[in-house]
C-alpha cells in the first residue's frame, strides 16, 4: 500500500505527491522532522526510513500508513503538535 489520502490523490494527481504532501504537512505543523517523528510515536531513524520509502515511491506497511493518516487528520483538527 502506498501512503495516500484519496482526496489528496485526486487533488495532487498521484500517490507520490499526496504522500509527500502528508509528510511535509506533518513536518511543517510540528516544526521539525524530529518533532513529527515524536508526534507519530516513532524514533527519528524509523521516521527517516518511512520518509525515504515514501519519497522513493515504495510501499509502507498498512499499519504505518493508517497511523500516519490518522495523526495527520488529528493534527488538522487540533491544529498543533502535542
Amino acid at each position: 500500500m502506498k501512503l495516500c489520502v484519496n482526496f489528496l490523490c485526486s487533488a495532487c494527481g498521484s500517490h507520490e505527491k499526496a504522500a509527500d504532501y502528508i509528510g511535509n504537512f506533518l513536518c511543517s505543523a510540528c516544526g521539525s522532522h524530529e518533532k513529527a517523528a515524536d508526534y507519530i510515536g516513532y524514533s527519528i531513524r524509523q521516521y527517516r526510513d518511512i520518509r525515504r520509502k515514501i519519497e522513493n515511491g515504495e510501499s509502507v506497511p498498512p499499519r504505518t500508513e493508517n497511523l500516519i493518516r490518522a495523526k495527520a487528520r488529528e493534527l488538522q483538527i487540533d491544529g498543533a503538535c502535542k
